[in-house]
């Protein structure tokens, strides 16, 4: 898990860290949806990411517990960026 939680980490902390900081990002949305926007990746950068490493070290060090947490928090960084930056084109 620690070989693809990292890599994932880093790409969803930059697609987050460009919402939230780089203003092109959410220009041409209404405001409502600029709002969603800002908020779902301040969410992602500073609770889902810090989670996700979190437990892929760890599931690395041998927790049980860590796997679940770390696949759950996986799946639900990956829709949340696959539904702002590809479903709402």
């Amino acid at each position: 898990m620690l070989w693809l939680s990292f890599p994932l980490g880093v790409l969803v902390a930059l697609a987050a860290g460009a919402g939230l900081f780089w203003p092109p990002t959410y220009a041409r949305e209404t405001a409502l949806w600029a709002a969603e926007g800002h908020g779902g990746d301040a969410v992602i950068l500073f609770v889902i990411v810090p989670i996700l490493l979190a437990s892929a070290v760890s599931a690395h060090r041998g927790s049980v517990s860590a796997w679940p947490v770390g696949i759950f928090v996986a799946a639900a960084a990956g829709f949340s960026v696959l539904l702002v930056r590809f479903l709402r084109a």
